[in-house]
């Protein structure tokens, strides 16, 4: 603003310096900053095909012709000065004695003034705005524009089916699987799975709660803000190779949180080719403010009853058994474990995760609009990606179900997630008495090495499950554990069931003692 305020003062024109070359977004946005602190125009160097773009910003004054114009900042730019033509140069040079800084004309004739931003973008809006300096001004289109997400006619209490219909198959997992670490055997085993009496490969919890938040961004989310978190999360039944799915969502609650932004509450669920529900969710979203009436929310029931839970806790100990990993560690209420794996997530893995999920939304994808400080790493990524980084510490989990799934911080691609998980509670399952419920709170960290906090004390409010605020973590943070100062970047609330330590160890060692005896482990080393 000072360069131009003293250029204007001095008589001269103030020309904003040159940007890159090839982004021509950043360069409208950039040159429309610089017309807002009263610059007439930009260079630009080596590169003409940037002209057009920065004279479509600084545009012509039509209370001035060309000709006059094109006089006037020969005066500034000490080009030599010839008459005015709408003729293209018939020299090889002539091209040279052609302005090719493109100023806001108004401004060379009244550098007093400053530029109105609001007058700007009515001129945009004028076809005239752009000249040319051969031939006539052609017939401007303006495109379209085709948006999908959340609509402002959507009440609460609308249900709307998602676009998507998809039948899965092998390959599914096995994408899933190459991007997410899943050490599950009933997942990744198929002759450990037929002894549970399940013929079909079954798709992973992660991959069906990903497909019924996905699959709704073109009905709902692609035009928010922001993922805020993901609350229930139940699988009801197994989604097997062969189904084909759909999903539908509810709105739950509309609620304007701030002057600059609404929050949506909706219920998502995806059905089977039977018409059964096979996963239930509740989402909460953040979008610009859209200025709808004040509406009564809807009297949300508890989750869903999963009758897969239902079929692990009436199976017998001695299939279940066989699932367990042996070395099955013991969790104790009040025990914090820093887990030793981390993951990076590279813009590869973004744009491999919104293929298979169907996600849409233009600041994951858009890699050229936006930088990479900008892109935001897709929510239900980032969960998994470190709840997969604690599953080796906490041995074979049978049925599991994420109660809250929150963001702190933003993740942006190339940031490495590590993971930190507090015991909750450990309970024995009373249709089960071989079973045991663990409630484990994890907190994902980002960019840090775990090695520092292996000998680390963290306060213990930092892992209490109705902490949700991300001012409330910054604040104990700053205060306690400075280290973690704006790095936690998730908080998951989980539970899961596995069959007791003390049920495994015995029962195990005498099943894997009865399988080594029924085949000769000798000869595949040659003895």
């Amino acid at each position: 603003v000072g360069v131009a305020v003293a250029a204007h003062a001095t008589g001269l024109l103030a020309l904003a310096g040159s940007s890159g070359p090839e982004n021509l977004l950043r360069l409208r946005k950039s040159c429309e900053e610089d017309a807002a602190c009263g610059f007439d125009g930009r260079m630009i160097f080596k590169n003409p095909s940037l002209v057009s773009m920065v004279n479509y910003v600084h545009t012509v004054d039509g209370s001035h012709n060309q000709e006059s114009a094109f006089n006037e900042m020969a005066k500034f730019t000490k080009i030599p000065s010839r008459p005015f033509t709408d003729k293209a140069a018939s020299s090889p040079g002539e091209h040279l004695r052609k302005f090719q800084g493109p100023p806001h004309f108004k401004l060379a004739f009244n550098k007093s003034k400053r530029i109105d931003l609001q007058q700007s973008k009515v001129k945009k809006e004028n076809n005239d705005a752009m000249k040319f300096e051969t031939g006539n001004s052609p017939r401007m289109l303006t495109p379209r524009q085709i948006r999908h997400g959340f609509s402002k006619n959507l009440k609460v209490g609308d249900i709307i089916p998602c676009p998507y219909e998809l039948t899965v198959d092998e390959t599914w997992i096995t994408l899933w699987h190459m991007l997410i670490f899943n050490p599950r055997t009933m997942e990744i085993s198929s002759r450990l799975r037929r002894r549970l009496d399940t013929d079909r490969a079954v798709l992973p919890y992660a991959l069906c709660l990903v497909l019924t938040v996905s699959l709704a961004v073109s009905r709902l989310s692609e035009n928010a803000r922001v993922h805020l978190g993901v609350y229930d999360a139940v699988s009801v039944r197994h989604l097997n190779v062969g189904d084909t799915i759909r999903n539908y969502i509810r709105v739950d609650n509309v609620q304007s949180s701030s002057e600059k932004f609404t929050t949506i509450d909706t219920t998502h669920v995806t059905i089977n080719q039977n018409d059964e529900l096979v996963f239930s969710l509740r989402k909460k979203t953040m979008f610009p403010n859209f200025n709808l009436p004040q509406q009564e929310p809807l009297n949300v029931q508890p989750p869903p009853k999963s009758f897969l839970r239902q079929k692990i806790l009436s199976t017998p100990l001695e299939k279940l058994i066989q699932w367990q990993s042996e070395e099955q560690p013991e969790l104790i209420p009040g025990q914090l474990m820093v887990h030793r794996l981390v993951r990076t997530v590279q813009p590869s893995d973004i744009i491999y995760f919104c293929n298979i999920a169907r996600i849409t939304n233009d600041f994951h994808l858009n890699f050229h609009k936006y930088n990479t400080e900008s892109i935001i790493v897709p929510g239900p990524l980032v969960t998994f990606a470190a709840i997969s980084n604690s599953l080796p510490d906490f041995g074979e989990p049978l049925f599991h179900q994420i109660d809250l799934s929150t963001h702190i911080n933003k993740f942006n691609p190339g940031d490495t997630i590590g993971t930190l998980s507090y015991i909750v509670d450990v309970k024995p399952c009373l249709e089960h008495e071989a079973l045991e419920e663990v409630t484990v709170k994890q907190i994902g960290v980002k960019n840090i090495s775990m090695e520092l906090l292996f000998n680390e004390s963290l306060p213990e409010s930092l892992f209490d499950i109705n902490l949700i605020k991300p001012s409330e973590y910054e604040k104990i943070c700053q205060n306690w554990c400075p280290i973690l100062l704006r790095r936690i970047c998730l908080q998951v609330v989980r539970r899961f069931v596995r069959v007791r330590p003390t049920h495994v160890h015995g029962v195990q060692k005498q099943l894997f003692r009865h399988e080594r005896q029924a085949c000769d482990e000798n000869k595949w080393f040659g003895v």
